[in-house]
């Protein structure tokens, strides 16, 4: 599976209207079978939960497809704006994701290097997705997350500022 930058342009787009409604500016893109299907951006704000996560938008909306697409073992991907958490992953996971796509790191709170394939259960290794960094659209990720932290202060963003900082 080849990677299409044109996909990540999209989940920038949607990290850019999150961030003008005042959320988390983490965009997302469901592609099936090499098309989009749906587009999704973090909306915690805006709903007032915890788990409304660009990722998780994509995969509660269309789980049935998904299901149904890696049933007939079909090709389904996610590119995001953000490395996602420990809940996107397990639930892309869970869903049979074949492979995530990621623009820039989150040392504060991502999951990529905090999970060791080789020790998971056989029954998660096997439905573990393929995950890829990409360096397309991490600059204007990275300036996305900042500004928001920046007019956000707290404790917790100021600490997720300084590891972002620290990236460049």
């Amino acid at each position: 599976m080849e990677y299409k930058i044109e996909f990540m342009k999209e989940a920038i787009d949607q990290a850019l209207i999150s961030s003008k409604d005042d959320n988390f500016p983490v965009g997302a893109v469901l592609v099936i079978d090499g098309m989009i299907v749906d587009k999704a951006r973090n909306l915690l704000n805006t709903n007032s939960d915890w788990i409304s996560h660009a990722e998780m938008n994509l995969l509660i909306k269309h789980s049935p497809l998904i299901k149904k697409s890696r049933q007939n073992d079909i090709p389904v991907e996610i590119y995001t704006t953000f490395e996602p958490c420990l809940m996107c992953l397990g639930a892309c996971a869970l869903h049979r994701i074949s492979r995530i796509i990621f623009a820039l790191p989150d040392n504060f709170t991502g999951s990529v290097n905090a999970i060791n394939e080789k020790l998971l259960p056989v029954g998660y290794r096997e439905i573990f997705p393929k995950i890829e960094e990409t360096n397309s659209f991490r600059k204007e990720s990275q300036e996305m997350l900042a500004k928001y932290m920046s007019e956000h202060k707290s404790p917790k963003w100021d600490a997720a500022k300084k590891l972002l900082e620290d990236m460049e």
